[in-house]
């Protein structure tokens, strides 16, 4: 099987990680993950967890503990970037985060990774690669 085929195959078929003890999200959430996934796909950039990836594994996490304030922040921005797409209005109280510091994108981008690879580890003994 051909390396970009099976790119498009784990992309789509790796499951969504959440905290453990959680199995369920809602499934406008779960869609907008399946979109998120295919958008990649036509950019060309598979490898990586999708932003409604990062909220969902966040969302689940801080239903089992409180999230640390710069984990509050990657949450607030994916939340209001998600649900944007999703064309849900989100509450003006909500519309605090615009931008991420530094420090946050790095924590965001290091949590992308540990997702993407633990979906991945996930995935392999149904898909031989």
């Amino acid at each position: 099987m051909p390396a970009k085929a099976k790119k498009v195959l784990i992309n789509f078929n790796r499951p969504i990680v959440l905290h453990p003890g959680w199995m369920e999200i809602p499934y406008k959430l779960k869609k907008q993950i399946s979109i998120e996934r295919a958008e990649q796909i036509l950019k060309g950039n598979p490898d990586e967890a999708t932003d409604a990836e990062v909220l969902a594994y966040l969302s689940s996490s801080s239903m089992a503990t409180p999230l640390l304030q710069e984990y509050v922040n990657i949450y607030l921005y994916l939340f209001q970037k998600t649900m944007k797409r999703i064309e849900i209005e989100v509450p003006s109280d909500l519309l605090k985060v615009k931008n991420l510091t530094d420090y946050e994108k790095q924590l965001m981008n290091e949590l992308n990774g540990w997702i993407w690879k633990k979906s991945v580890k996930g995935l392999k003994p149904a898909i031989k690669l």
